[in-house]
């Protein structure tokens, strides 16, 4: 286990990630202190809108990631809730 909060990510055989790819992955992300988080937010957030992951750190331990919401798409349809509106409310629309 070595030091405390430590894993030995070797043995994982498989799918899982090698100790390797996992520090290859870790250097990718951006990560900032709450301070530095706080100061630079604004850009923090342009950054993560085009795509890039950061973590928040506090205490040097990482406490919150920053990412990009998922567009979704929404198929509008005029019309489509016509059965919620009462039908007086309806005909007197027209």
């Amino acid at each position: 286990m070595g030091q405390r909060g430590e894993r030995n990510l070797a043995p994982l055989k498989g799918p899982f990630l090698s100790a390797a790819k996992l520090t290859k992955l870790t250097l990718v992300m951006k990560t900032v202190n709450i301070h530095a988080a706080k100061t630079h937010f604004s850009s923090l957030v342009e950054e993560a809108a085009r795509g890039e992951e950061i973590i928040i750190a506090k205490a040097g331990k990482p406490a919150a990631r920053l990412i990009a919401l998922e567009k979704i798409a929404f198929d509008r349809k005029p019309g489509r809730l016509k059965h919620l509106i009462p039908r007086r409310l309806r005909e007197y629309a027209r």
